[in-house]
């Protein structure tokens, strides 16, 4: 907003200032400096300044001239601020992406996020109690029960190590923490889930932590710690698309191709004929492997 109010005023000058006001000026200045200077991508600003030479013209000032901000609103004159302001407000034609010359479809993602949204509140909301509390209990131990018999125990770590013949190797490094990282989500599944088998059992106390277990696994739906451990959740939300029951799958995939690459019945060094780039939790750890394997 502070960029926008600099904006504004350098407009405002060189539109008192001069009688024909420099609009090439005006766009530099604020496509390049005041507001474009912050942004980073070259894309983006092509984009902004593209919208300045479109909006930022002598046909603005103009009152003979047919130049349009939007189909069916002409530019205001004259007013107060307040007066531009309700102007807007009253005058603009509904948001589109057409209205910023984009095509339809540029809307699609936003609509089924939205739509994803309002179907996973109601979802929410609709578990959240009532007469079928029961039923929900057994639902949530018929899950919690099966994914507890299908997780396998913790990858052990000190007999690799031991089979390690080359420490600095990049495709051991990176296998290395694969495995770290799938002992990590494989002990939190294994603690939070029995810690939960307990509380439906009454020997514990249901916790917030619980509860919202219980919510995640009735809507089927992973829980976010689970989420925050395989990386797959940060600061702009969530980067899984999957149910719980797709992602389960997916996990047990995951733990089968470390399997195969951590076997000792071959050399840990030797790296798989094949690897499932996206069924690994850093992607970009094995495509620097590569790169360092390739280089030395």
């Amino acid at each position: 907003n502070g960029d926008l109010t600099v904006c504004a005023a350098v407009l405002q000058n060189y539109l008192e200032a001069n009688e024909e006001t420099p609009w090439q000026v005006v766009r530099y200045i604020v496509g390049e400096i005041m507001y474009g200077g912050h942004i980073t991508d070259p894309w983006d600003r092509r984009v902004t300044n593209t919208y300045l030479e479109v909006l930022q013209m002598p046909d603005l000032t103009d009152e003979k001239a047919k130049f349009e901000l939007a189909p069916g609103l002409k530019p205001l004159l004259e007013g107060e601020y307040s007066t531009f302001k309700q102007y807007i407000e009253d005058a603009s034609p509904p948001e589109s992406p057409i209205l910023f010359g984009m095509h339809p479809n540029a809307e699609i993602s936003l609509l089924i996020s939205l739509c994803e949204n309002l179907f996973f509140t109601i979802l929410t909301v609709s578990g959240g109690g009532g007469s079928g509390g029961g039923n929900k209990e057994d639902k949530v131990k018929e899950v919690l029960q099966e994914i507890v018999a299908g997780l396998r125990e913790e990858f052990n770590m000190v007999e690799i190590k031991l089979r390690v013949k080359e420490k600095g190797a990049p495709y051991v490094v990176f296998l290395l923490q694969e495995l770290e990282r799938m002992n990590l989500i494989l002990s939190t599944m294994m603690t939070q889930l029995t810690e939960l088998e307990l509380g439906l059992s009454g020997a514990l106390n249901i916790s917030d932590a619980m509860d919202a277990l219980i919510n995640a696994l009735y809507i089927n739906q992973v829980p976010p710690a689970w989420l925050k451990i395989c990386g797959q959740i940060g600061p702009t939300g969530t980067y899984n698309r999957k149910n719980l029951s797709s992602w389960w799958a997916d996990l047990q995939l995951r733990w089968k191709q470390l399997e195969d690459w951590s076997a000792p019945s071959k050399p840990i060094e030797v790296c798989p004929p094949s690897v499932w780039i996206p069924g690994t939790f850093n992607p970009m750890g094995y495509v620097t492997a590569c790169m360092q394997v390739t280089s030395r």
